[in-house]
């Protein structure tokens, strides 16, 4: 019955994944505020933890951008056991990759140890390029390709 509404699909797929990446800022909004008042509590510096938290979110941003794309592109039910794939594959990479010793462009797979120490003030920049190309490319994608699905898929 959503479908049937009168909004084109792909205006309403790109509506919803910028809803998504809404919430997930929302959500680390509210972390950071509470991360910064613990801090403050204990005398720290409360600005870097508070960007720190949105930096992390980027990673939540860019996995969400992959389930937009795989919704998109395949079927919207895959979307989430996709993702939990894409997490445990990115988490077991930077677990097993040193303890077996792979190579570095093994490791480099991972987009969670891309973003450096974001809770200090350490920011990488290719993985928040990374996580921002994620998000907006899986958006497209998915909103491109869901535009074109038939109601029937």
């Amino acid at each position: 019955m959503l479908l049937a509404a009168p909004v084109a699909r792909f205006r309403w797929m790109v509506e919803a994944g910028i809803g998504t990446y809404l919430t997930i800022g929302v959500v680390s909004l509210i972390v950071g505020i509470v991360t910064a008042i613990a801090i403050a509590a204990t005398g720290g510096d409360v600005v870097d933890p508070f960007i720190g938290v949105f930096v992390i979110a980027l990673y939540g941003v860019a996995v969400a951008g992959i389930g937009l794309a795989i919704g998109g592109l395949v079927r919207p039910s895959l979307a989430a056991p996709a993702v939990i794939v894409v997490v445990v594959g990115m988490l077991l990479i930077d677990i097993l990759a040193p303890i077996l010793g792979l190579p570095v462009w093994v490791t480099n797979l991972s987009l969670a140890g891309r973003y450096g120490e974001p809770m200090i003030g350490n920011w990488d920049p290719v993985g928040i390029a990374a996580s921002l190309a994620l998000a907006a490319g899986g958006l497209l994608i998915g909103a491109w390709r869901f535009s074109r699905r038939d109601l029937h898929d």
